[in-house]
């Protein structure tokens, strides 16, 4: 199990790290940095309300690209 959450963690960084910029740098502040959304969304200039949308769709982009290496929920 172990291995296999650190194999889904590298795949999830190189998804991050080949997302467009300002949801990559979204992600890696809320999720590598422990920022919140308004704080995050503060550091690149948006509204916690965009910020939220941005969240929202690159969490479902990550997913569906995800499921298309195999991985499923």
């Amino acid at each position: 199990d172990a291995a296999m959450e650190r194999e889904i963690g590298d795949v999830l960084h190189r998804m991050i790290d080949a997302l467009p910029a300002d949801a990559g740098a979204l992600m890696r502040s809320v999720y590598y940095e422990n920022l919140t959304l308004l704080e995050a969304g503060e550091r690149l200039g948006i509204s916690k309300a965009w910020a939220s949308r941005l969240h929202a769709k690159t969490l479902r982009r990550l997913a569906h690209a995800l499921r298309l290496v195999g991985y499923e929920a």
